[in-house]
């Protein structure tokens, strides 16, 4: 008879992700364990588990893109392995364990024969997804303009988690060396080395930029040092004063659409200050602390904290806060244009 599964699903960070399965009388079917990727699954060996032994954790193994190639028991002993096309398509499956995640790092679903990529599924036996692109694409990036195609037809060396997003792997693993590093002589030399250019090391940066800070968001446009480094979808505009661009670590920018509400803090000295341009996601143990890592100005002591959520849909400015009036900075701040966009909840301190 037809069953149903029910799925628990972490939409915490940027990315969402499954992280238990239920059947529809509520009993869990699987427990997914993750840190940065997939690191193992556990599924019940009977009905009603008791015990841990019932509980057999399988550990997974991953290649270069993040597609699936080994499970292994508790003590590392291979018990599965999978093979793929290169766009996904699974050639072979040898284990007793049904697991959904496979290229790339995503689950397959073999009803309908496509992957899950959030936004749009992709159908591995062709490579193309089954929806239109929304991006309607740059006439300097002619590959950009084909609607359907995963990762430009170059899944050896790109992925697209969101399904709007794709990137290079290159480009995101090479990010982290050049941060501070923004100038377009010293940037387009480094990038002539690592193969990359300097957008898709921009378009990169932003993606892990926002993964870490877990905000869920479409990369819009890239800036560094007031200059367009990477630019996809229209923004209605980039231009804001020196001093905004000046207040980011580098003057490197991320203009991003927000895909979820987020909840932000906002530090001030005065508890008429109310709602503002600027604004963080991260809320300080201290005055002190946001005061440092905030690089506020000696004016600004810290001691009232305002809460709002930014509502899903809302275009922002994000990026490290950048070390002024002997301060560190670090922080992640949003500045957002129009203040009317924020819903304001008040005071939370003192």
């Amino acid at each position: 008879p037809p069953t149903t599964t029910n799925f628990l699903v972490d939409i915490s960070g940027s990315l969402s992700h499954v992280v238990a399965e239920t059947d529809q009388a509520g009993a869990f079917k699987a427990y997914y364990v993750r840190g940065d990727d997939l690191l193992a699954v556990m599924r019940p060996l009977v009905p009603a588990p008791a015990t841990a032994a019932d509980w057999p954790t399988r550990s997974y193994h991953a290649d270069g893109v993040g597609s699936i190639r080994r499970l292994t028991d508790e003590n590392g002993q291979i018990t599965d392995g999978y093979s793929h096309t290169a766009f996904g398509e699974l050639i072979a499956h040898t284990g007793p364990h049904p697991q959904p995640y496979a290229f790339a790092g995503e689950p397959y679903d073999p009803n309908v024969a496509l992957q899950y990529h959030r936004m749009r599924w992709m159908a591995p036996r062709v490579g193309r997804f089954a929806a239109m692109d929304s991006f309607e694409g740059t006439d300097d990036d002619p590959s950009s303009l084909h609607k359907y195609a995963y990762v430009d037809a170059n899944p050896v060396n790109k992925i697209d988690p969101s399904g709007r997003n794709d990137y290079s792997l290159g480009g995101l693993i090479t990010v982290a060396a050049i941060i501070g590093v923004v100038n377009s002589v010293a940037t387009m030399s480094y990038t002539a080395t690592v193969g990359a250019t300097k957008a898709e090391i921009a378009k990169a940066g932003a993606i892990g930029f926002l993964k870490g800070a877990a905000v869920g968001a479409t990369v819009y446009a890239v800036l560094w040092g007031g200059a367009i480094a990477y630019i996809g979808y229209a923004t209605g505009g980039l231009t804001f004063s020196q001093q905004v661009y000046d207040a980011f670590r580098a003057g490197r920018v991320y203009v991003v659409r927000l895909e979820e509400n987020i909840l932000v803090y906002r530090y001030a000295a005065s508890p008429s200050a109310g709602p503002g341009n600027w604004w963080t996601t991260t809320r300080f143990a201290t005055a002190t602390d946001a005061i440092e890592e905030l690089a506020l100005p000696a004016s600004n002591t810290a001691q009232y904290v305002y809460q709002a959520v930014i509502p899903k849909g809302t275009l922002i400015l994000v990026g490290e806060a950048a070390p002024l009036f002997g301060r560190a900075g670090g922080a992640v701040q949003v500045f957002v244009a129009n203040v009317n966009q924020v819903w304001f909840h008040g005071l939370v301190l003192p």
